[in-house]
């Protein structure tokens, strides 16, 4: 698929760095998000997802979304110790445990958001394109020229 026909593409990967499609997603993204949640277990995974995207594709922006925080507990205080400690890097957005996320996912789609879910959703696509994206800049300019 042409990149220039579409400006983002999604890929959903499995949790798995060995699945094939992680692989060529991972070469071909400008932008990788990585998912996880916000246990220590968590984290010991999500460092070597981080190196794997990494050294696949050294251009691309690569991120960790921390999923199902949550709130008023310790792990969530020591989030971002965590992940200053494992010198990754994160998106200020988390996403709460909360199960209008999973309603989201599964099928009901913006309308099962309330307020607060809808604006968490727009900080965090806001977030995640305001990210650097190489090829996507230079597609921009390329078809600026034709």
């Amino acid at each position: 698929m042409p990149k220039n026909q579409y400006t983002y593409i999604v890929f959903d990967t499995p949790p798995n760095l060995e699945h094939a499609a992680s692989l060529v997603a991972v070469q071909q993204a400008d932008v990788i998000i990585i998912v996880t949640g916000q246990t220590v277990v968590d984290f010991w995974e999500v460092s070597e997802a981080v190196e794997f995207a990494e050294k696949t594709n050294p251009r691309a922006a690569v991120r960790v979304l921390i999923n199902r925080v949550k709130s008023g507990t310790i792990l969530a205080r020591s989030v971002d110790d965590s992940v200053a400690a494992l010198k990754i890097k994160a998106l200020k957005t988390q996403i709460p445990d909360r199960q209008v996320f999973a309603h989201f996912v599964g099928g009901g789609g913006w309308n099962v958001l309330d307020r607060s879910a809808q604006a968490l959703a727009g900080q965090l696509a806001l977030e995640i394109v305001s990210l650097p994206q190489t090829s996507l800049v230079q597609g921009s300019k390329e078809r600026a020229r034709a």
